[in-house]
This record gives C-alpha cells, sequence and structure tokens, in this order.
C-alpha cells in the first residue's frame, strides 16, 4: 500500500517533533518525502514499521534519538488518514 502523501504531511506537520511550525506547511518537506519514498517498503498497516521509517529519518536528519515508540502515534494516524485522502 502507498501511503498518502498528504496524510503523511499533515500528520508530520501536526506533530511537529523539533517544534520549528511557524505557520509554513513545508518545514518538514524533506523528512516527509524521504518517509514517502520509502512507503514502498512498509507492509498495509504496518504501524511499527512506518513508526521505524519515521524514527530512523528524523534520527538522521536531526541528529536526535527517536525511537519507534516515540513515533507510534504519528505512524497510526498517517495510516488512518491514508484512507481518507
Amino acid at each position: 500500500m502507498k501511503l498518502n502523501y498528504y496524510a503523511i504531511q499533515k500528520n508530520i506537520n501536526e506533530w511537529d517533533p523539533m517544534g520549528i511550525i511557524c505557520g509554513y506547511f513545508d518545514e518538514y518537506e524533506r523528512e516527509v518525502d524521504m518517509i514517502f519514498d520509502k512507503c514502498d517498503y512498509v507492509k498495509k498497516n504496518d504501524i511499527e514499521g512506518l513508526a521505524k521509517v519515521i524514527a530512523d529519518i528524523f534520527g538522521k536528519q536531526f541528529d536526535g534519538n527517536f525511537y519507534k515508540s516515540d513515533c507510534f502515534k504519528v505512524a497510526q494516524k498517517i495510516f488512518d488518514d491514508s484512507y481518507k485522502f
């Protein structure tokens, strides 16, 4: 299942893990693009797999410690919203 780009963008921006959203919707554009590109490797409804992808990308992009457990809720929202768009 290919996740919906706008579902990823919406939920990553609402999550705003780095606290950098200043009214612009493209603050995490690079990370959203990277998540979208890796979605082909995530099986349908594999929330843990998507959470790992998100944690890996944000950990590398921001030199931080992101864990699957930190990203589980946003991964669930992305899956839920992908069916709406």
